[in-house]
């Protein structure tokens, strides 16, 4: 059905298609850089008193006499603290938001609708919240993947530093990002802070549901 509209209605339709798509990241995502700010600092103030306590030092270097066993133990703590405090944080912000992310998709696609002269109701249907619930079950299970990908992080720099007969400043500075946050897991050639991948996450994941949304609703 070709619209009906006039120029004036048109070009107002496309201005709230705009409108709508733009503020979609604009939801609070406060808890989640709490959790990150909060691993970074037992990051920096506790976990290197337990690291000295658990790591053989030989004149302020670390030294390769630590059994392989207490490398491992050390990394997994982090790896498991980094998970413990930033993963109920996200689930939390997936689970409140995606549904709304999902709707925002939906009002995307009756605008353009609206555009093409063609009804698209805005009820959720149980394939709709079949889609929600399977991608919040998947984006769960990439970022508990993200903090397995944390420890190989920790355990590459650690072994590296003992490796270069290096201090434990050294490992520290490495496992700091470009934005002095505590660094998560490489992606590409970046060394992406756990900091840098929340936000990346906050801002990416409204767009990336709602268009879900809208490409199942326009057909």
């Amino acid at each position: 059905m070709k619209s009906k509209l006039n120029r004036s209605q048109m070009l107002k339709l496309a201005k709230d298609f705009s409108d709508v798509y733009y503020n979609l990241p604009n939801y609070k995502a406060d808890k989640m850089y709490k959790a990150v700010m909060a691993y970074d600092r037992w990051f920096i103030k506790d976990m290197p008193e337990i690291a000295y306590k658990t790591l053989r030092f030989k004149g302020g270097v670390l030294s390769p006499l630590t059994p392989m066993d207490d490398i491992q133990a050390l990394c997994n703590l982090m790896a498991r603290k980094s998970r413990d405090m930033l993963l109920p944080a996200i689930t939390d912000w997936t689970y409140d938001y995606f549904d709304d992310f999902y709707r925002k998709g939906i009002e995307l696609a009756q605008l353009n609708g609206e555009l093409e002269g063609k009804t698209i109701p805005s009820n959720l249907t149980k394939e709709d919240k079949a889609i929600i619930e399977i991608t919040i079950t998947q984006e769960i299970d990439v970022w508990k993947g993200h903090f397995q990908k944390h420890y190989r992080q920790v355990e590459r720099e650690l072994i590296g530093a003992i490796q270069m007969g290096k201090d434990f400043d050294f490992f520290l500075a490495r496992m700091t990002a470009p934005d002095a946050h505590i660094v998560g897991f490489p992606y590409g050639n970046s060394r992406y802070s756990w900091y840098e991948h929340v936000r990346r996450y906050a801002i990416g994941r409204p767009k990336m549901v709602a268009t879900i949304a809208q490409q199942r609703k326009v057909k």
